[in-house]
């Protein structure tokens, strides 16, 4: 009887194992396996959930829906094993993130304004990971806007990529020479605005994993002012 209930028992988790694997592998289900991942790691409620693509889904931390954030199921250490990552992390240290780039950017420019925008590359680090690996692993972008002449662009450009790299973080940094009343106009919601209208003096973007990178500048043309 004892081994007759253990079979049982056995085929019942085996069952239910299927059942929740099958489940997640509906659009539905990976939606809701995502956000529950989420919400077990972090302790935090995310909404607004749906598919990125098809291997990934983006939701919202309900306490600030404009933090917008990318769980994914994949392969991360080349063992052929899948488990849940995400790029929330990269949120959670942001002001560190964001006091280390300005501490960077206020050694070369008197005047600038500091923006971190965060890849939706996703990673598995733990929740306690040093600041470190997120810097070296370096999925996310700096901008920097300054109001400075042009003159000594190149010696500037090389100081910064030195003071991020001296910080290991191995990111992007985009680099804006603006106009005196664009820069007072600069907020980051005008990052694409300034782009697309080429409403820079010059820019530049730095690869701090390439150190023999040759810095190229884009000389504004533009086309629009800033609103």
């Amino acid at each position: 009887m004892k081994s007759i209930k253990g079979y049982i028992f056995l085929i019942v988790i085996l069952l239910s194992s299927f059942i929740s694997t099958a489940c997640m592998w509906t659009k539905e289900g990976y939606v809701y396996s995502a956000v529950r991942y989420m919400e077990k790691k972090y302790g935090e409620t995310f909404v607004d959930a749906n598919m990125f693509n098809k291997d990934s889904v983006a939701m919202s931390l309900r306490k600030n829906r404009r933090i917008r954030v990318i769980a994914e199921y994949r392969d991360f250490n080349g063992n052929e094993k899948k488990e849940w990552g995400d790029n929330y992390l990269y949120y959670l240290h942001m002001d560190e993130i964001y006091n280390d780039a300005k501490e960077v950017a206020d050694s070369v420019y008197e005047n600038n304004k500091v923006y971190i925008k965060i890849n939706k590359i996703t990673n598995n680090f733990p929740v306690d990971v040093n600041i470190l690996e997120l810097y070296k692993r370096g999925t996310f972008t700096t901008y920097i806007y300054t109001d400075k002449d042009i003159e000594h662009k190149e010696e500037d450009a090389i100081k910064i990529k030195q003071g991020m790299y001296d910080k290991q973080m191995y990111g992007i940094v985009d680099i804006n020479y603006l106009r005196k009343e664009d820069f007072e106009k600069m907020s980051e919601d005008k990052i694409d605005e300034v782009s697309m209208k080429g409403a820079y003096n010059v820019q530049t973007n730095l690869y701090m994993r390439d150190m023999e990178q040759d810095i190229e500048w884009r000389y504004g043309d533009f086309n629009e002012d800033l609103e």
